[in-house]
């Protein structure tokens, strides 16, 4: 992948038989990285990862057998 304003198209051959596939986007160290180098995709990937816990958790919150001193 290149970063930057105008998308380059590359060819990386590994031992002169494999080409290595270019992506415009893959997740790096829990981060989304992107072919144009903004952060509102990631932004949004954090987000929407966030509020799928957070509904996971929803039956715990609303739970009788967990008391609030717990919290």
């Amino acid at each position: 992948m290149t970063i930057g304003k105008i998308p380059e198209k590359m060819e990386v051959k590994i031992k002169k038989e494999e080409t290595l596939e270019q992506v415009t986007e893959f997740v790096y160290l829990g981060g989304l990285i992107t072919e144009d180098a903004q952060c509102t995709k990631d932004i949004r990937r954090r987000i929407s990862l966030a509020s799928a816990m957070f509904g996971g958790l929803r039956k715990m919150w609303r739970s009788n057998k967990i008391k609030p001193s717990t919290f």
